[in-house]
Protein backbone atom coordinates (compact mmCIF):
# COMPACT_ATOMS: atom_id res chain seq x y z
CA UNK A 1 0.00 0.00 0.00
CA UNK A 2 2.92 2.52 0.85
CA UNK A 3 4.89 1.31 -2.22
CA UNK A 4 3.51 3.87 -4.72
CA UNK A 5 3.66 7.13 -2.73
CA UNK A 6 6.86 5.91 -1.42
CA UNK A 7 8.08 5.71 -5.33
CA UNK A 8 6.46 9.20 -5.84
CA UNK A 9 8.30 10.52 -3.05
CA UNK A 10 11.74 9.59 -4.03
CA UNK A 11 10.99 10.82 -7.78
CA UNK A 12 10.00 13.78 -6.33
CA UNK A 13 13.21 14.34 -4.18
CA UNK A 14 15.66 12.96 -7.35
CA UNK A 15 13.76 16.38 -9.55
CA UNK A 16 14.02 18.71 -6.85
CA UNK A 17 17.53 17.88 -6.13
CA UNK A 18 18.71 18.00 -10.00
CA UNK A 19 16.75 21.46 -10.28
CA UNK A 20 18.49 22.43 -7.00
CA UNK A 21 21.55 21.64 -9.03
CA UNK A 22 20.70 23.61 -11.59
CA UNK A 23 19.80 26.14 -9.92
CA UNK A 24 22.98 26.47 -8.00
CA UNK A 25 25.42 26.86 -11.71
CA UNK A 26 22.81 29.24 -12.53
CA UNK A 27 23.89 31.46 -9.24
CA UNK A 28 27.44 30.42 -9.60
CA UNK A 29 28.05 31.41 -13.13
CA UNK A 30 26.33 35.05 -12.04
CA UNK A 31 28.94 35.29 -9.01
CA UNK A 32 31.78 34.35 -11.60
CA UNK A 33 30.78 36.81 -14.20
CA UNK A 34 30.35 39.72 -11.49
CA UNK A 35 33.76 38.36 -10.02
CA UNK A 36 35.81 38.14 -13.37
CA UNK A 37 33.76 41.44 -14.95
CA UNK A 38 33.05 39.32 -18.29
CA UNK A 39 30.06 37.98 -19.64
CA UNK A 40 29.86 33.58 -18.10
CA UNK A 41 27.26 31.54 -19.33
CA UNK A 42 25.82 28.41 -18.28
CA UNK A 43 24.95 25.67 -21.13
CA UNK A 44 21.79 23.06 -20.29
CA UNK A 45 21.57 20.14 -22.50
CA UNK A 46 20.25 16.51 -22.42
CA UNK A 47 22.64 13.81 -23.76
CA UNK A 48 21.85 10.00 -23.45
CA UNK A 49 23.99 9.67 -20.54
CA UNK A 50 21.28 12.50 -18.96
CA UNK A 51 21.56 16.44 -18.56
CA UNK A 52 24.45 18.09 -18.57
CA UNK A 53 25.46 21.58 -18.19
CA UNK A 54 28.85 23.41 -18.10
CA UNK A 55 30.03 26.92 -16.98
CA UNK A 56 32.17 29.36 -18.70
CA UNK A 57 32.79 32.42 -20.42
CA UNK A 58 30.52 32.96 -23.21
CA UNK A 59 33.76 33.14 -25.33
CA UNK A 60 35.29 29.65 -24.18
CA UNK A 61 34.66 25.65 -25.57
CA UNK A 62 32.19 24.02 -23.27
CA UNK A 63 33.23 21.58 -20.40
CA UNK A 64 30.57 19.34 -20.24
CA UNK A 65 29.87 17.77 -17.04
CA UNK A 66 26.91 15.21 -15.66
CA UNK A 67 24.55 15.39 -13.33
CA UNK A 68 23.95 12.18 -11.24
CA UNK A 69 20.17 12.11 -11.18
CA UNK A 70 19.84 9.54 -13.73
CA UNK A 71 16.12 9.56 -14.26
CA UNK A 72 15.64 13.27 -14.33
CA UNK A 73 16.02 14.93 -17.89
CA UNK A 74 14.96 18.33 -19.62
CA UNK A 75 11.11 18.80 -20.20
CA UNK A 76 11.92 20.96 -24.09
CA UNK A 77 8.06 21.46 -24.15
CA UNK A 78 8.32 23.90 -21.36
CA UNK A 79 11.77 25.24 -21.37
CA UNK A 80 12.66 28.49 -22.61
CA UNK A 81 15.59 29.54 -22.12
CA UNK A 82 17.23 30.64 -25.52
CA UNK A 83 18.43 27.49 -27.21
CA UNK A 84 22.10 28.17 -29.15
CA UNK A 85 21.98 26.13 -32.22
CA UNK A 86 26.22 26.05 -32.93
CA UNK A 87 26.38 25.01 -28.99
CA UNK A 88 23.28 22.36 -29.14
CA UNK A 89 21.92 23.41 -25.62
CA UNK A 90 20.37 25.95 -23.64
CA UNK A 91 21.79 29.08 -22.26
CA UNK A 92 21.49 31.85 -19.80
CA UNK A 93 24.02 34.31 -19.77
CA UNK A 94 25.57 36.97 -17.01
CA UNK A 95 27.47 40.22 -17.87
CA UNK A 96 29.71 41.45 -15.79
CA UNK A 97 27.23 43.16 -13.65
CA UNK A 98 25.64 39.73 -13.29
CA UNK A 99 22.34 41.10 -15.07
CA UNK A 100 20.99 38.66 -17.30
CA UNK A 101 21.87 39.09 -20.25
CA UNK A 102 18.98 40.12 -22.26
CA UNK A 103 16.60 37.22 -21.80
CA UNK A 104 14.37 35.86 -19.18
CA UNK A 105 13.04 32.22 -19.13
CA UNK A 106 13.28 29.08 -16.96
CA UNK A 107 14.36 25.52 -17.65
CA UNK A 108 12.37 22.40 -16.59
CA UNK A 109 13.12 19.56 -15.29
CA UNK A 110 11.12 15.94 -15.10
CA UNK A 111 11.13 12.61 -13.93
CA UNK A 112 11.44 9.92 -16.67
CA UNK A 113 9.18 7.30 -14.95
CA UNK A 114 6.09 10.40 -13.88
CA UNK A 115 4.86 13.92 -14.70
CA UNK A 116 6.82 15.36 -11.61
CA UNK A 117 8.36 18.95 -12.82
CA UNK A 118 10.03 21.40 -11.28
CA UNK A 119 11.25 24.75 -12.70
CA UNK A 120 14.28 26.88 -12.22
CA UNK A 121 13.80 30.27 -13.21
CA UNK A 122 15.49 33.19 -14.06
CA UNK A 123 12.80 35.98 -13.72
CA UNK A 124 14.18 39.55 -13.63
CA UNK A 125 16.83 41.40 -16.03
CA UNK A 126 18.76 41.72 -12.43
CA UNK A 127 19.07 37.81 -12.85
CA UNK A 128 17.22 37.03 -9.62
CA UNK A 129 16.25 33.06 -9.93
CA UNK A 130 14.39 31.03 -8.22
CA UNK A 131 12.92 27.00 -8.27
CA UNK A 132 8.72 26.41 -8.65
CA UNK A 133 6.85 23.36 -8.38
CA UNK A 134 4.24 22.35 -11.67
CA UNK A 135 1.09 23.43 -11.02
CA UNK A 136 -1.69 23.25 -12.77
CA UNK A 137 0.50 22.37 -15.73
CA UNK A 138 2.28 25.86 -15.32
CA UNK A 139 5.80 26.78 -13.37
CA UNK A 140 4.78 30.35 -11.92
Amino acid sequence: IAAPSWLSFIRSIEVDRAADRLHWQLQKAKSEAKRDRATWEVLIRQSPEGIQYSINHDDAQPVWQNMPFENAEIDFGNTTFFFDRRKRAYRMQFNWLGVSNGRLGRVTVMHKQSNIKRCVIVSTLLGSMRTSKEKRGRCD
